[in-house]
C-alpha cells in the first residue's frame, strides 16, 4: 500500500470541512472522485487504490 496522508481543512465557500485521503509520494498524479453523496475514503474502501497502486509508487 502506497504512503497515505489525511488532509482536512475548512471550506468558506462550501460552508463545510473537507476530508481528503493522499496516497503516494512520488508518480502520476490520480485523482479519484467519491461517487454521489460518497465518502471521501470510498475509494480506499472499494480497494480502488490498489489497483492503482503501480502508478502511484512508480518513479517517473
Amino acid at each position: 500500500m502506497p504512503y497515505e496522508h489525511y488532509h482536512k481543512w475548512y471550506s468558506p465557500r462550501l460552508s463545510r470541512d473537507i476530508e481528503v485521503l493522499s496516497f503516494g509520494t512520488r508518480g502520476y498524479p490520480v485523482i479519484l472522485f467519491p461517487t454521489s453523496m460518497g465518502h471521501f475514503n470510498e475509494n480506499k474502501d472499494f480497494k480502488l487504490i490498489d489497483s492503482v497502486s503501480w502508478f502511484l509508487d512508480e518513479d517517473l
